[in-house]
């Protein structure tokens, strides 16, 4: 709530001025709230497929505001995430360590001079 005021008369030959202020504002009082709405989230998407078959690759799953926040409402947190990486097909794509192996060497070749 505000009300006002005006100078109504003006000081005048020295007289003691009129140095308030002209406006006050208070709150309202007994009014009800307003109706709000918090944000909220969509629940995840399930995970995508991996990015590698093993040897370690990654995939990802969304979700989306369901609800943007009204009247006031509570905004969703800007740390939740939209996305969600996580690592998949960790193991290695072989399970066990091959050595490499040379083969036999092949005759010489004839000399080139």
């Amino acid at each position: 709530q505000t009300r006002s005021r005006y100078v109504a008369i003006p000081a005048v030959e020295g007289g003691m001025s009129c140095n308030d202020p002209l406006e006050e504002t208070r709150p309202c009082e007994d009014l009800p709230e307003c109706d709000h709405a918090d944000c909220e989230w969509a629940q995840w998407s399930r995970f995508g497929v991996c990015s590698q078959s093993c040897g370690g690759g990654f995939r990802a799953r969304n979700r989306t505001v369901t609800q943007e926040p009204t009247r006031g409402g509570n905004t969703c947190e800007a740390l939740d995430s939209i996305s969600e990486i996580e690592a998949c097909n960790t193991k290695p794509c072989y399970e066990e360590c091959i050595d490499g192996l040379w083969a036999v060497w092949e005759g010489w070749g004839e000399c080139s001079r």
